[in-house]
């Protein structure tokens, strides 16, 4: 029963990441795996529906994914250092307290084309200003993805922020594919460790990913100077708020617009990667 019970959390877990081209090592098939269990590598093994090359396992007939994800961990690294750059001028923003690489290049997986997504942490009071000013840097910089631009290769893309003071994300957000871009967050900026403040605040996540426990420090306390320009910042919150809401009004699609939390998701992937991972569940004859 138990071997029963751990090939089908091991198949979820295959199945989900399958959805995105993506194989998995041992050690990532442990983290991310779908249930509370224990297992080694004999364990895997004895599972018929699951192959491995080289250090990656994948479902069958899946073995070209292998190749692609290597190729893609080439092109994600040349996408990271742009990101990096970026965000040194970013960091700058004195409201801002964490930056982060979400999406496919948090997962090295990457292609060509694909834009740079940026997870952001700001203080409180702040959303506003704090984007009104990442958009104007990133504008300079040449950076900036705009609105319907179809050519955003290496564009930076601000997806989401969220303030310090309201970390814990509503329950019609908590799901397994936020769950995993939490988790596969990876920290370009983490200031008084912020980063780990929002994985507690959420820790409804391991209720979806048990064992995904990600340990990490932060870059010490902020600066008297940056607390003290993050006072004057806040107070034009609310012009900026107002310049920027008539704009996003005329423009709101499916996104998430509130004096805490900002969610830019021009299509609603959400729904189609859990859509999609319960029809392939059913192939498999598993439920969710």
């Amino acid at each position: 029963m138990h071997q029963k019970k751990l090939s089908r959390a091991v198949l979820k877990t295959l199945i989900y990441s399958d959805i995105f081209d993506y194989p998995l090592t041992l050690k990532e098939l442990r983290f991310y795996l779908l249930g509370n269990f224990q297992f080694s590598l004999h364990d895997i093994r004895q599972i018929k529906d699951i192959f491995t090359e080289k250090e990656y396992f994948f479902l069958k007939n899946r073995k070209s994914i292998v190749e692609k994800r290597i190729e893609r961990e080439k092109i994600s690294r040349k996408k990271i250092f742009i990101a990096q750059k970026t965000v040194t001028i970013l960091s700058l923003i004195p409201t801002i307290f964490f930056i982060g690489l979400s999406g496919s290049l948090a997962m090295n997986n990457a292609d060509t084309s694909d834009d740079i997504d940026l997870f952001i942490i700001c203080s409180k009071n702040s959303i506003w200003i704090t984007r009104l000013f990442v958009l104007f840097l990133l504008q300079v910089l040449g950076k900036r993805r705009k609105r319907n631009n179809t050519h955003a290769k290496n564009a930076i893309c601000t997806n989401m922020f969220i303030t310090k003071d309201a970390l814990t994300l509503p329950k019609n957000k908590q799901n397994l594919f936020t769950a995993h871009e939490i988790v596969q967050v990876k920290p370009l900026y983490d200031r008084n460790n912020m980063y780990k403040a929002f994985l507690l605040a959420n820790d409804w996540v391991l209720s979806y990913l048990p064992h995904a426990q990600v340990n990490l420090a932060g870059e010490g306390k902020s600066s008297i100077i940056k607390e003290v320009f993050e006072k004057i910042f806040v107070i034009f919150d609310f012009p900026a708020r107002l310049m920027q809401n008539w704009y996003m009004n005329l423009h709101k699609t499916n996104e998430t617009i509130t004096n805490t939390l900002f969610a830019f998701h021009p299509q609603d992937v959400t729904t189609r990667v859990l859509s999609e991972y319960t029809k392939r569940l059913k192939k498999y004859g598993i439920s969710i």
